[in-house]
């Protein structure tokens, strides 16, 4: 029982900590973006990984040493 209550107390706090780091992250969306929408039977398509706020703007990629 003691055991059980201290896990729970464990995770409750590890819970919390982690809430209170999200909440301070500063993160841009990151999606891939198609060079066409509409494409046919095997056509080849670029996507283009990007980041920013303003989907589906290309504002910025990743750093290559980040991929």
């Amino acid at each position: 029982m003691i055991i059980n209550i201290r896990k729970s107390r464990m995770a409750m706090g590890a819970t919390v900590l982690a809430a209170m780091a999200a909440g301070t992250a500063k993160a841009h969306d990151t999606w891939l973006l198609p060079d066409r929408f509409e494409i046919v039977p095997n056509q080849t398509v670029t996507l283009q990984l990007t980041s920013g706020m303003a989907f589906p703007e290309l504002e910025s990629g990743p750093k290559r040493e980040r991929v």
